[in-house]
């Protein structure tokens, strides 16, 4: 993956990066000045501009930014370039994805502040890069056709305003899981979801966030049920919305697994042994039971290991 890092925000950066610790002054200081030793002016600004570039990279900064991209196997392995440029100020921080496969492109706009506090940047970066994740992932079925609608213009904004907030929800959620969120996020998605639905019921509320929060931990819900959820309404209860079937009727091919949530074309039916199996899957997922049909592979993980992780994975 190309990385390219705009001058401006580099040398800003690095301003910034001097200007907290006094330490670092006058070393920097003495470099800057040896620039003006070129007569030249092409030449003097490509030594600043090499200066700086230096100093960047030895702040350890474009390794900060490669290192939260190697977290995404999905980010990782299709954009082709990861474009950083300058945001006025932590509120007009944005990530865009561009381009199709075999081509695909990320812009994100960060400050300088937030790139020189490393656990600020590192969770921002997250939280952003694993949206692009979802939506490079096949599991996730992201389709920028279908977004959400709405018949009037203060309808629209409601339907993409819910969207966000479920989607953030199961971002921080996985974030969180994995220890890479800050505590305060929990609190914060929560106020989110209670507003965007508009949950007066206190009570049902925690209830309705709960849930979505612990489905979140394991899987990202697809971008049609996210969709679905957003225009519809939140289901009264999502467990049984998401992965009830009749006892004897397995789901249609393509439905998501009531494990590990991504669609398979190969269930795990009765004659599997999933009565067997029930003790192993209640220790990690408390609320199923044989009558919520689970993949092949799922079942497979379960008898031999009966890990969650490795189902997970």
């Amino acid at each position: 993956m190309f990385l390219g890092i705009q001058p401006n925000l580099v040398e800003r950066t690095v301003f910034e990066a001097v200007r907290q610790d006094t330490a670092l002054r006058p070393h920097y200081e003495r470099q800057f000045a040896d620039c003006y030793d070129h007569r030249e002016c092409h030449r003097r600004d490509q030594a600043f501009a090499d200066l700086h570039e230096r100093w960047f990279n030895e702040l350890g900064l474009r390794d900060l930014i490669a290192a939260v991209v190697n977290e995404f196997p999905h980010f990782r392995d299709q954009v082709s370039r990861l474009m950083v440029t300058q945001a006025p100020g932590p509120r007009a921080q944005t990530a865009e994805l561009f381009g199709a496969p075999g081509q695909y492109t990320v812009v994100i706009a960060v400050a300088p502040a937030t790139l020189l506090d490393r656990y600020a940047f590192q969770y921002w970066a997250r939280h952003e890069f694993m949206h692009v994740d979802d939506m490079l992932d096949p599991a996730f079925g992201y389709d920028a056709k279908q977004r959400p609608n709405g018949g009037t213009a203060a309808a629209k904004n409601l339907m993409q305003d819910r969207y966000a907030v479920l989607w953030a929800l199961s971002v921080d959620a996985r974030l969180m899981h994995r220890g890479l969120a800050p505590a305060d996020v929990r609190s914060k998605r929560r106020a989110e979801l209670k507003r965007a639905f508009a949950l007066n019921d206190a009570e049902r509320a925690g209830y309705m966030f709960e849930e979505f929060w612990e489905q979140g931990r394991w899987f990202a819900p697809s971008h049609h049920r996210l969709l679905g959820w957003a225009q519809e309404g939140l289901p009264g209860n999502l467990h049984n919305e998401t992965h009830t079937q009749n006892a004897n009727e397995l789901p249609h091919a393509g439905a998501p697994c009531a494990l590990c949530g991504f669609p398979t074309f190969d269930w795990a039916g009765q004659e599997s042994g999933l009565d067997e199996l029930r003790a192993a899957i209640c220790a990690d997922f408390p609320n199923w039971t044989p009558r919520q049909p689970i993949c092949g592979r799922c079942a497979e993980v379960y008898r031999t290991s009966g890990n969650a992780q490795a189902v997970l994975a």
